[in-house]
């Protein structure tokens, strides 16, 4: 057995003749996307709306052209592969096919092909190359694909693949000459020769910070041949590939922890070279197991971290364990538990390697394998959830829910099930597009409630994903078109589809109304709005849209009332199944106000429409109260609302203390919705996506549901039925060293970072040293009293600092401040230290944690700050350095994050108006941009955090920015229009490299004396992979997914003259900064990927997310404007922090 590596961006060099016959046939019709045999598998399916996918550069003989995902046209939805930059015919857009056609087998290709208005058109063909080691051939496989400039023509053949190929690609016919840019689209490849298709559910819609739905796979697995001593030989073990190697992985007599025998892993060529096994019948996605294995090295070679991995089949790669302690001299036992995500057969892995890009290629043994399902605990005997509500309160599940602990806890908590799945359109069809009825699993789950009594949330009618792609094609497998003939089409398929749906469940479960169906509300339709505003009408162009317009959204109500509440309903019954539409991201602005504008012009058309779903899929990052403020506004509709998919992920790491402030959200949420539900009479119900954090499609995002994996109470169950034995909050922060050595109260120092509230009364900041940690402290009390005084603890001891300590600085009419010190001898980066400020003032108390609590405080590496001068004129964006530029300041990415000796970058910088503009030269000699995965490509990537906030998690003001050698622009965490709209960039080459330069509109987070958090890092590819990572600021590599380390650059004024001024005497604390949020956000929260986003680590992050703007900074710097004279100096004197004996009291 031989198992899959990590798949490299691939990039062919050739070009050549030879004639082939093929079978194929082309049409100049509509756009095609073909459906497969009876008996067919589909290997390849890629429509370029989420990127190449497989697909990247195929060379031509010694040219450089460009594939990159196009909107210029689109066959399909919005987007295509377009080929540009073309040199020679030979240059084409290819894929490798290792690991997804064999030799020897049969395959049918389809595509959609075009060339752009007013080239002319050619006949494109598709090629291979192959090479056996000792002769490299290219061919044809299909020849004529005529395309033209005018329209995209629908092209498919089939053909045999020959031995030892490495490339399959498509190019413009060898004969042409033709060299002019092509687009291509809807490429799919069908395995002829496949009998019988099996695997998990692929994945749902993502979008924005939330995304959609996502499937499962087998519920059944045996961990017999994966726990084993390796006394009888390797069981399912097999070698797992790093690359190309030629490695070995045998059993071996040299050291055994146990026994006589162990495997060695010998010959590694790849830090990725070591052992794993199949999941596929072995694991079940959403089960928890426990492992433990031996491991160590052969003598005398280099240690190295061991790591555990799962790779999902498809492009997620999991670290489940890092294993710092392995030695060469003796065994290490590693032991860890780990919950399976959802994953993809065959292809899912589990394996043992040692570091990702590590370098180690040590030999190294494993001995002694346990691995065994972790069983759960006795469900406790808490407060009922469904008791505490007065609406039903939903779980979603599958058949696993239904039995075991798993049901016992359900039926204990909840009155109300969906189907997470299984009720999903494509789930009513067998593969041969075949009615097949209602899935076992959701017979199971509708058996489960009516034995229950338990209401059933029916999930989905109509949804642009995960429906079948033939309801899309006519009977010779081409697109329909909005022609009036395939419109038709279309609506008989779509009203079928629900007679059919409603007819099967109440064949088996009686009509719906009737005491024996238990369906009481049904998702009509899913997902319809778009997740940016580029569209008027706000809408998704999905193949829904694309055939009947918005028409199909009204068409689904009226064939679901006229099914569900007239055909199939009780008789005597009215309106038995409430009929929903459900979107995400409802509590976000502007996908709130393109949702609402649909529902509005639904009732404004008489849609048969009963109420309004929002699944609540959010972070800790998002404030409950936009949760509330979207059924607020909903409500004027006077329809029902429904919260149907709500999960609270913490980011990741876990933390004790991101699972105690996620049972505050919890708390609030479900406080939010019980007062909702009162004062309305029109909350539906509330459904949470999933039972465990384990069964969550989210887990990899952290934690987000109410129990465990060993179905125990988590903080968050605590909270959501409002209970006492919810803990207090244990905030957290990161403390950087300072940037300059002058941290007194008037220090520019403190304006650099943002503040860390205490409750409403006051603020404070923190900074290290080898010896000490320096608080800065303010406190908004105007009178003055004899008890005032601000109580520290840190590490199990108190100090306190008294208002009339001579230290302090006194704001008449406002507060006060002071700075202090406390020792921390030998302090260094990493350490943690316990720690809490408490306030208190006649009497009363506000401590920054709960009573009785300490914070954690990180200390991390000194804050890399930088400036930005103001330019009189804006810079011209064409990788040539403009004069603006000559006199600004430039940062280096000298932090190496991972590999050895990779390339850097020095930037400057200036801004104008609102726009920050960035001129880097990047010294790189060997230019690569070969891989698909645009992260992997010769590139950089700017991190800007508008207003400095360091969040952590990413707010829609952060913006992840990457901008390849070639000018290709992509994105990371955050909405993609978003980001897109706000940058402007080009790219040039060098002899030492390449140029990039790049304009950021700021907005009204701009301007001069404003702060923003910022990184930059240079990504270094080599044949096709990325070799090294170098950063200015963040030392982890984690800035794509949280800002709370990234570093300042301040955006300094000109004076009267137009020339830069250089920083002068500080402002008082809080009265610099940016002024969009002073006060930073006190929350340890996380943020979602796909979507809007990933949800992600907190690392400067010290409660419930941050709602407001602080007033305190308008205050003291309207402190400063106020006062003048003798005052003034009085105010702005420095002042040493409160250090003496007689001002602290033990």
């Amino acid at each position: 057995m031989k198992l899959g590596h990590r798949t490299k961006g691939f990039a062919a060099a050739a070009a050549g003749v030879a004639l082939v016959s093929t079978t194929f046939a082309t049409a100049q019709a509509a756009p095609l996307t073909m459906e497969p045999a009876a008996t067919d598998a589909v290997v390849v399916s890629e429509d370029f709306e989420e990127g190449l996918g497989v697909f990247g550069v195929r060379y031509g003989n010694g040219s450089a052209p460009t594939v990159a995902v196009s909107t210029d046209y689109a066959a399909s939805g919005v987007a295509s592969a377009k080929v540009s930059d073309r040199d020679v015919n030979g240059d084409g857009i290819g894929l490798n096919p290792d690991g997804l056609l064999v030799a020897g087998g049969e395959y049918e290709f389809s595509a959609n092909v075009r060339f752009a208005e007013g080239a002319e058109g050619a006949v494109l063909s598709l090629g291979y190359k192959s090479d056996d080691g000792a002769d490299v051939v290219y061919d044809g496989l299909i020849w004529d694909l005529p395309a033209t400039s005018t329209e995209w023509s629908a092209v498919s053949g089939t053909f045999t693949l020959p031995d030892n190929v490495v490339e399959v690609h498509v190019e413009t016919k060898y004969d042409s000459e033709n060299t002019e840019d092509f687009y291509i689209d809807d490429i799919v490849i069908t395995d002829l020769s496949a009998t019988d298709e099996t695997g998990g559910e692929t994945g749902g819609e993502t979008g924005g910070e939330t995304g959609g739905d996502t499937g499962e796979g087998d519920a059944t697995g045996d961990t017999t041949s994966v726990t084993t001593s390796f006394e009888d030989g390797m069981g399912a073990w097999a070698q797992r590939y790093g690359g190309d190697s030629s490695f070995t992985a045998e059993l071996s007599e040299d050291f055994a922890s146990d026994g006589t025998t162990s495997v060695k892993i010998s010959g590694r060529e790849f830090d990725g070279d070591g052992i794993g096994f199949d999941a596929d019948g072995v694991l079940v996605e959403g089960k928890r197991y426990n492992y433990s294995f031996d491991v160590r090295f052969a003598p005398d070679e280099p240690v190295g971290e061991i790591t555990v991995s799962f790779f999902d089949g498809t492009d997620g790669y999991n670290t489940v364990q890092s294993v710092t302690n392995a030695s060469n001299t003796g065994w290490t036992t590693v032991t860890g538990s780990y919950t399976i995500p959802s994953f993809e057969v065959p292809g899912a892995l589990f394996y043992i390697e040692t570091k990702y890009e590590s370098g180690n290629t040590s030999t190294f043994y494993v001995d002694n394998v346990s691995f065994a399902e972790a069983t759960g605990l006795p469900v406790q005997d808490l407060t009922p959830l469904k008791s505490t509500v007065d609406i039903p309160v939903g779980v979603a599940i599958d058949e696993r829910e239904t039995s075991g602990l798993a049901s016992e806890l359900l039926l204990k908590h909840f009155d109300q099930i969906t189907a997470e799945n299984h009720m999903k359109p494509d789930y009513w069809y067998d593969d041969e597009g075949n009615w097949s009825g209602l899935h076992p699993e959701a017979k199971a789950m509708m058996d489960f409630a009516v034995a229950n009594d338990l209401k059933v949330y029916g999930h989905v009618l109509v949804w642009h994903s995960q429906t079948p792609e033939w309801f899309f094609q006519d009977a010779s497998g081409a697109p329909l078109t909005d022609s009036a003939a395939d419109q038709q089409i279309l609506r008989d398929r779509m009203r079928t589809h629900i007679d059919n749906v409603a007819k099967a469940i109440t064949d088996e479960y009686g009509p719906f109304g009737s005491a024996t169906n238990p369906i009481n509300a049904f998702d009509v339709i899913n997902e319809v709005v778009s997740d940016s505003g580029e569209y008027a009408d706000g809408l998704r162009r999905s193949e829904w849209y694309r055939i009947l317009g918005e028409e199909f959204i009204k068409l689904s109500f009226d064939y679901a009332e006229e099914l569900l509440n007239g055909t199939y309903a009780a008789s005597g019954v009215s309106n038995p199944v409430k009929l929903f539409i459900n979107d995400y991201n409802t509590e976000q602005s502007g996908k709130q106000n393109r949702y609402y504008a649909l529902v509005e012009r639904l009732v404004a058309a008489g849609t048969p429409i009963d109420g309004v779903g929002h699944q609540m899929h959010v972070s800790l990052a998002m404030p409950v109260s936009a949760l509330s403020g979207a059924l607020d506004r909903f409500d004027e509709f006077g329809l029902l609302q429904a919260v149907t998919e709500l999960d609270v992920t913490t980011g990741t790491p876990v933390t004790d203390a991101k699972l105690v402030e996620q049972g505050y959200y919890y708390r609030d949420t479900f406080t939010m919705i019980r007062e909702f539900a009162a004062e309305t009479g029109r909350l539906w119900s509330a459904t949470v996506w999933g039972l465990t954090d384990g069964r969550s499609w989210r887990v990899d995002d952290g934690a987000p549901i109410l129990f465990d994996d060993d179905y125990q109470a988590k903080q968050a169950f605590y909270g959501a039925i409002d209970s006492d034995e919810l803990d207090p909050i244990i905030r957290t922060a990161n403390v950087f060293q300072p940037s300059i050595d002058d941290v007194s109260v008037t220090s520019a120092e403190w304006d650099r970072l943002p503040m860390h509230d205490v409750e409403d009364a006051g603020f404070f900041q923190l900074r290290w040293g080898s010896d000490a940690l320096t608080a800065l402290v303010y406190v908004d009390d105007p009178d003055a009293g004899a008890g005032d005084r601000v109580e520290f603890t840190l590490d199990g001891d108190t100090w306190s600092v008294n208002r009339d300590s001579d230290s302090v600085v006194e704001f008449d009419g406002y507060g006060w401040a002071f700075t202090t010190q406390f020792d921390v001898a030998g302090a260094a980066a990493g350490d943690t230290h316990d720690f809490d400020v408490r306030l208190v003032n006649d009497g009363d108390t506000v401590g920054w944690n709960s009573p009785g609590a300490t914070g954690i405080l990180t200390l991390i590496e000194q804050l890399s700050y930088t400036t930005a001068i103001e330019a009189d004129t804006a810079p011209q964006i064409d990788g040539v350095m403009d004069d603006v530029f000559a006199d600004a300041q430039s940062i280096t990415t000298g932090k190496q994050v991972s590999g050895t000796d990779g390339a850097t970058a020095d930037t400057r910088a200036v801004w104008n108006g609102s726009t920050l503009y960035l001129f880097a030269e990047i010294t790189d000699p060997d230019v690569d941009v070969t891989s698909a995965s645009p992260w992997e490509q010769d590139s950089v990537e700017i991190y800007v955090d508008m207003g400095n906030a360091k969040n952590g998690s990413y707010r829609d003001l952060d913006t992840q920015i990457r901008i390849s050698a070639q000018n290709v622009v992509s994105f990371g965490t955050g909405d993609e229009a978003m980001q897109e709209a706000r940058i402007t960039s080009a790219t040039a080459a060098t002899d030492t490299g390449y140029i990039v330069e790049v304009a950021i509109d700021l907005g009204d987070e701009g301007g001069a004396g404003t702060f923003q958090g910022f990184d930059f890092q240079v990504n270094d590819a080599s044949d096709g992979a990325r070799a090294s990572i170098t950063n200015w600021a963040d030392p982890t590599g984690a800035g794509y997914q949280s800002t709370a380390r990234w570093g300042v650059i301040e955006l300094l004024a000109a004076d009267e003259d137009g020339d830069p001024v250089v920083p002068g005497e500080p402002n008082l604390p809080g009265s610099g900064g940016s002024g969009s949020d002073g006060a930073g956000s006190d929350s340890d929260s996380g943020s979602d990927d796909g979507a809007a986003g990933s949800d992600t680590e907190d690392g400067d992050s010290d409660g419930l997310a941050d709602t407001g703007a602080n007033p305190l900074p308008i205050i003291l710097g309207a402190i400063l404007l106020a006062l003048a004279g003798g005052a003034i100096v009085v105010l702005r004197r420095r002042l040493v922090g409160a250090q003496d004996s007689d001002e602290l009291t033990v």
